[in-house]
């Protein structure tokens, strides 16, 4: 009986064990997304003064090209 006590008990500690290690993980994994949320947002953020630059050269170059045709 006492052997199988203590392999109850093994098993429950393993089992904690198991469940703190999955809800670690878990909120690392939340973390993560959070990061790579705010990571997508900054960049979208910073490519919009880009594609402005690029559109206004796109027109430049538009119009040399009409005024030496």
């Amino acid at each position: 009986m006492d052997n199988q006590k203590v392999n109850a008990d093994i098993g429950l500690k393993l089992k904690d064990s198991l469940k703190a290690q999955t809800e670690n993980l878990e909120k690392q994994m939340a973390e993560f997304r959070q990061m790579a949320k705010g990571v997508k947002q900054t960049a979208i953020n910073h490519s919009q003064p880009i594609n402005s630059t690029l559109n206004e050269l796109t027109q430049q170059v538009s119009a040399i090209r009409e005024y030496a045709a």
